[in-house]
């Protein structure tokens, strides 16, 4: 019993004089550079609230709702530098504040392993970090984890006046899997325009004006029912 309290002491010791030294030394406050805005909000069609039905070919029907509510005013910190880190609790951020909305639709509440996650906003696309000059665009991607391994439709929406700096990664918008758009196409008898999907092997197709017209699963497909 001594030595487990000598230990707690310790502990306890390290973490105060830890505490104390960044006290002593802390980190200038974290600077907000602005909020921006998205250049095409209409781009989305969704709100958050709704719930998703889809039918398949034998006529059986599924409904995906997003169990946590998130819409697209829904905004966060898009951290660009962090020139002060000190500890995970002491550190100086240097951010936009931009709208950045993530939902999840779902079977089920307690269902996370097949879903249709959908994410758009504004985020810094650069891959290499110690670049000082950010790469700010807007995207869309859905990930689609009804099929193994889960796939992802991810499209380039803006790309706020920065196409030049893209050019610097070889011409090629970073992290993102190339897609096509589809003048216009049917599904389960209903006819679509400007339908976004993945160039190779796609599992999900998208319009701004219906959002996920089709999506795969490990067996089939369903179709945005009405």
């Amino acid at each position: 019993m001594k030595y487990i309290f000598q230990s707690i002491t310790m502990v306890i010791l390290c973490v105060c004089l830890d505490g104390c030294f960044l006290i002593l030394d802390p980190c200038p406050k974290d600077q907000k550079l602005g909020d921006l805005q998205l250049t095409n909000p209409n781009f989305s069609p969704y709100r958050g609230d709704e719930t998703l039905v889809f039918i398949n070919q034998t006529g059986q029907k599924i409904s995906l709702t997003n169990f946590e509510y998130s819409t697209l005013s829904t905004r966060q910190r898009l951290v660009v530098s962090t020139p002060c880190y000190k500890s995970d609790w002491v550190k100086q951020q240097v951010y936009y504040d931009v709208p950045r909305v993530f939902i999840s639709y779902r079977l089920s509440k307690t269902n996370y392993l097949t879903t249709l996650d959908y994410s758009f906003g504004i985020q810094d696309l650069r891959m290499d970090q110690a670049r000082s000059d950010t790469i700010l665009a807007e995207d869309m991607t859905i990930s689609n984890t009804f099929v193994k391994p889960g796939t992802l439709l991810r499209v380039l929406v803006s790309d706020r006046g920065n196409r030049a700096k893209f050019d610097t990664v070889n011409g090629q918008y970073p992290r993102l899997i190339q897609y096509r758009v589809i003048s216009d196409t049917a599904f389960n008898g209903n006819l679509y325009k400007q339908v976004y999907c993945s160039k190779e092997l796609p599992t999900i197709y998208f319009t701004t004006k219906d959002g996920i017209i089709a999506f795969k699963d490990q067996q089939q497909w369903w179709y945005k029912s009405y």
